[in-house]
């Protein structure tokens, strides 16, 4: 266990007060006044720290695609996102300020909260509006992702390219596909392809691997597997040990 976690700790991303602050101030700037993505994204992959970037020629070069990330741990989501789209910007500049970020909703199940904690929903939820051009939030019930939430983003696939995190929890190690995201991810692969994507921090350089597009298999109940698979293949094995086996790592 004490290797485990002496192992894991390469993996975690160390951020200075100073970044972190900085990047919070621009992005509650662009919230307000020009809620721009590509605005943002300097601030967040700020810090000095490498970014080595692999796979750009996977991407297509026009059109709408799907960016399926592992849903990395070892950092803030908002830096993970930042840097995957910050690499994207070498080659798709034109579509940065286009992407429609998936992310999950759960309702509240407290009954009664306090002052604090209402505040603080109520600002995400008008930050979450301000940027409603560029999010989607998929409602969830127990577990399930909403048909209204998924038709809208199905629609919104056809014109502009999309991120998501098929885990849908952040975790340091790549954990099990959310059931059902394949399939849906399947459903849009016509109009969008599905690009799997790595990123993770490691030893002070971040790494943005985009794979090829997936190829996807007749049999539908593999669609999660395939997800999975394609992700997990891209990233180290110390990150991957729920699909190791299934690697033949």
């Amino acid at each position: 266990m004490v290797t485990e976690r002496n192992s894991d700790h390469q993996f975690r991303a160390r951020i200075s007060l100073p970044v972190f602050v900085w990047g919070w101030f621009c992005l509650i700037c662009s919230t307000i006044f020009t809620r721009r993505i590509s605005h943002v994204l300097p601030a967040f992959t700020a810090g000095g720290v490498v970014c080595k970037v692999e796979g750009l020629d996977k991407l297509p070069r026009q059109g709408s695609f799907v960016l399926a990330l592992n849903h990395f741990g070892g950092a803030g989501t908002l830096r993970v996102i930042a840097q995957a789209l910050q690499s994207l910007s070498s080659v798709r500049p034109d579509v940065v300020d286009e992407v429609v970020i998936i992310t999950g909703r759960r309702a509240s199940s407290d009954a009664v909260t306090s002052f604090f904690r209402q505040l603080m929903r109520r600002l995400i939820n008008w930050g979450f509006q301000r940027w409603s051009a560029n999010v989607v939030r998929l409602s969830l019930d127990e577990g399930k992702m909403s048909t209204t939430s998924l038709r809208r983003w199905r629609k919104l696939a056809c014109e502009k390219p999309s991120l998501v995190f098929p885990e849908g929890k952040a975790q340091l190690h790549f954990g099990q596909v959310r059931s059902g995201a394949g399939l849906f991810l399947r459903s849009i692969a016509p109009v969008a392809p599905v690009i799997p994507v790595a990123v993770f921090y490691r030893d002070g350089t971040w790494t943005v691997r985009f794979g090829k597009p997936i190829v996807w298999c007749d049999r539908l109940e593999l669609s999660d597997a395939q997800v999975g698979l394609s992700i997990a293949s891209l990233l180290p094995a110390e990150l991957t040990p729920l699909w190791n086996r299934a690697l033949k790592r």
